[in-house]
């Protein structure tokens, strides 16, 4: 009786002793998963306030390009004080675009890049990209995009005194009414920015 006693205590202690290994993996794999998930929405998150931060800088990029248009700000380059300033795209080159001042002769409202016209170059954060721009032609007609057979690259230019908008994709040239880029982030969500021949800039929601 007393050596069944003893086996039978020892039987308890082991089965108290706590996880078995298979336990214990099943475990820490379920806390790798939870854990997966939350940086995931966390990156996530993060990714969608770059896509918004980055909708608006390039908002501002074009309107200091309007500023300096109207202006007639002078760069030490230009020999014109009425040169517009503008903004480029190129569907080539999705993560930036480019200001610019018009020198060519006569002014075309087009960035030339071997033209020494680069004035500032603004670069995109948070893996935020162009996903692409579209222009509606001037006088009626279908949207024409970039990823549809449409520009592969978009201008807009501001002129003194006014503080309009020429809207301009080549190839072509092909004069636009008005103008959208949309931004995509690493994870598919969009913003997208509204230019409007009569100077008005806005981004959209969604």
């Amino acid at each position: 009786m007393r050596i069944f006693h003893w086996h039978h205590k020892k039987r308890v202690r082991n089965a108290s002793r706590g996880f078995s290994l298979v336990e214990l993996l099943a475990v820490l794999a379920v806390l790798a998963i939870i854990t997966a998930v939350v940086l995931s929405g966390s990156a996530r998150g993060r990714s969608g306030l770059f896509l918004t931060n980055s909708a608006y800088e390039l908002a501002l990029f074009v309107r200091e390009a309007q500023a300096y248009g109207v202006s007639a700000r002078k760069e030490v380059i230009s020999t014109a004080d009425s040169a517009p300033y503008g903004v480029f795209l190129d569907r080539n080159v999705g993560n930036s675009a480019t200001l610019f001042t018009d020198l060519s002769n006569p002014l075309n409202n087009i960035y030339d890049s071997g033209g020494g016209e680069l004035v500032q170059t603004l670069t995109l954060t948070g893996g935020s990209t162009v996903f692409r721009f579209c222009g509606t032609p001037v006088g009626g007609g279908a949207e024409q995009c970039s990823d549809a057979g449409g520009p592969n690259t978009l201008h807009i230019a501001f002129k003194r005194p006014n503080p309009d908008a020429i809207i301009t994709g080549l190839p072509g040239p092909v004069s636009y009414e008005s103008a959208t880029v949309t931004l995509m982030s690493p994870y598919g969500e969009q913003r997208t920015i509204q230019i409007l021949v009569t100077g008005q800039i806005a981004v959209l929601n969604n």
